[in-house]
């Protein structure tokens, strides 16, 4: 789902927007005659674990105003629903939103917020990187009509909802199957430049497989969860990393970028196998979710080597959080 903000323009003389008082601004700001109120909304999603993570949710905004030629005019950052920014009248204005992310006071044109990055560490819980902008904006002191901002996150988001085991193999079908660990692998983690359309990835975790680092928390669930035979483990894995461009694909060996894999790794009686899911080229702001994966074989004894389709079976979906739905997967 895309967040939307509402930019309404107003005359210096309006003090007050709704229920929300325009901010006290220093005397040499005064000559900024016209007033840009942002309204925003957010609404709030929970993780598989026990973090909440609101990864709809717009906790913080910074509104940057620039002139036709690029040249700094004003910004102002609220942690409320709203913010208002003064600016000078004039035409062709161009405004930016940058959400979630802090920013400081070196902005001082929009070559400067160009150069600003984030990375998958910059994201928590209630602070997911999103950026909007709207140019051609007219700048009046009264009869300004309102504008919409869209808002849109940098990160992929990732989702599992269900694991069923469905092994028919004999002598493994009747033996103890716990999930071990749910994880992303070959995931781009930054860094990304705000407002840059084309993305290539700085930083790869978990390269081949699985190993700790900072970015465990949007990347990896440790579990020890059994499922009976013909039975289900229904509760929903959320993953998160930034896009992943590659359109070519490899398997272990030397290290080269290659495509995002979610891993399911299982323990079947004394030995662990590895259920790979290839994800493909990843889109930023979309939602692959995987409704079920149905293991029916035995897996791969490598987490970067995919299995054949008579080993699991699932459907890929991509939602536009905005998403991907991906459906059951049979393995």
């Amino acid at each position: 789902m895309k967040r939307t903000l509402f930019l309404f323009l107003t005359a210096t003389a309006l003090t007050a927007c709704a229920q929300h008082s325009l901010p006290s601004l220093p005397a040499a700001e005064d000559s900024k005659s016209a007033v840009l109120t942002v309204n925003i909304a957010g609404m709030p999603e929970s993780k598989a674990n026990s973090t909440v993570w609101a990864d709809d949710q717009v906790s913080t905004a910074t509104v940057f105003v620039f002139n036709s030629d690029g040249s700094y005019d004003n910004q102002a950052t609220a942690t409320g629903p709203s913010v208002s920014v003064r600016c000078t009248q004039g035409v062709n204005k161009q405004v930016y939103v940058v959400a979630n992310k802090s920013i400081g006071t070196s902005v001082t044109s929009i070559a400067d917020l160009h150069g600003i990055s984030t990375s998958l560490t910059d994201f928590t819980p209630s602070h997911f990187t999103m950026t909007g902008y709207k140019t051609g904006v007219e700048a009046k002191a009264t009869g300004n009509a309102p504008i919409e901002i869209e808002v849109v996150r940098y990160a992929s988001k990732i989702t599992l909802d269900k694991i069923t085991h469905s092994l028919t193999e004999t002598g493994w079908k009747d033996m103890d199957f716990y999930v071990k660990g749910i994880y992303l692998i070959n995931a781009p983690g930054g860094d990304w430049n705000l407002f840059e359309e084309n993305y290539t990835p700085s930083v790869w975790y978990n390269q081949c497989a699985w190993s700790s680092s900072v970015a465990d928390d949007w990347l990896y669930e440790s579990l020890n969860q059994r499922i009976i035979k013909n039975g289900s483990y229904p509760l929903r894995h959320t993953f998160y990393c930034l896009p992943n461009p590659t359109t070519s694909d490899s398997h272990g060996g030397t290290w080269s970028p290659r495509k995002t894999r979610l891993v399911i790794e299982a323990l079947i009686g004394t030995r662990t196998f590895y259920y790979p899911i290839t994800l493909g080229s990843l889109a930023r702001n979309t939602h692959y979710a995987i409704s079920n994966l149905n293991i029916t074989r035995l897996g791969s004894s490598d987490p970067d080597y995919p299995v054949s389709e008579a080993q699991m079976t699932f459907t890929l979906d991509v939602k536009d959080w905005t998403v991907s739905d991906m459906g059951t997967q049979t393995i």
